[in-house]
């Protein structure tokens, strides 16, 4: 069976490790990193090329678009309250922060691998 790879990119401390611990316990997922700072999430995402990255950060619209030039294959799942400025910026999907369902994430992640990245949704 193979694996989606997932990169968590959360400058909140227990956001990532609550998303982290939920995560871990799907048996089709495998966590390739986890970061607290998006620059290291920027470099991160370029030297392991994960199938999803899940992002939580202040400059949210920025790293996407940075993603978007380096690893275009990448799904990314933001956390933000700019869903429209998310998505616009290339965004699989965006969450609300303060809004956080366990079966929405892991199913939004699946989703995400059956999808293109390179196709507009």
């Amino acid at each position: 069976m193979n694996q989606i790879r997932i990169l968590v990119v959360s400058e909140q401390f227990d956001m990532m490790r609550g998303i982290c611990a939920l995560l871990n316990l799907e048996s089709d997922f495998h966590i390739v990193g986890d970061v607290k700072s998006s620059t290291m999430g920027l470099h991160m995402v370029e030297a392991l090329s994960p199938d999803v990255m899940l992002l939580d950060a202040n400059n949210t619209v920025d790293i996407i678009e940075e993603i978007r030039r380096t690893s275009p294959h990448t799904q990314i799942i933001a956390f933000s309250s700019q869903s429209a400025a998310v998505r616009a910026a290339g965004a699989f999907a965006c969450l609300l922060p303060d809004i956080l369902d366990p079966t929405n994430i892991c199913g939004l992640i699946r989703r995400a691998c059956d999808t293109d990245p390179l196709q507009p949704a």
